[in-house]
């Protein structure tokens, strides 16, 4: 049919080197740039959720600092929880632990300090019995 419509020639902007390239490559693998950018478009705006390296790059940098973060988050409540479990455990050996009694014994020249066991802690002499 001689008056038959063509597809309408829609014209882009690029660099004539790499159009040239292009017409070149597509010459060479039997096919012509008009087809090639077609094959492209159509590849282009079928494509769903399909990133670019970039938006990647980014996404996965984001996400290794949220994980750095979260990281040293755990990490400074692992020593804050074993701090507390330390004091927790100093508390608890304080109070199995009899109290000190103090006191001054005549003739023995040093203030006696009785242990758990009610020895001088200073010469090892029971309570009472200092010289």
């Amino acid at each position: 049919m001689p008056n038959q419509p063509k597809t309408p020639m829609l014209s882009v902007r690029c660099d004539r080197e790499l159009r040239d390239a292009a017409r070149t490559k597509a010459h060479a693998e039997g096919t012509d740039l008009t087809k090639v950018v077609v094959a492209f478009l159509r590849q282009y705006t079928e494509r769903q959720d399909v990133q670019t390296l970039e938006a990647l790059i980014a996404e996965r940098n984001y996400l290794r600092t949220e994980l750095d973060a979260t990281a040293i988050a755990l990490a400074e409540t692992d020593s804050k929880r074993a701090e507390l479990q330390a004091a927790l455990d100093r508390q608890s050996t304080d109070r199995r632990r009899a109290p000190s009694v103090q006191g001054t014994e005549k003739g023995t020249g040093h203030t006696a300090d009785y242990g758990p066991n009610m020895k001088c802690t200073i010469c090892g002499v029971r309570k009472g019995q200092h010289p």
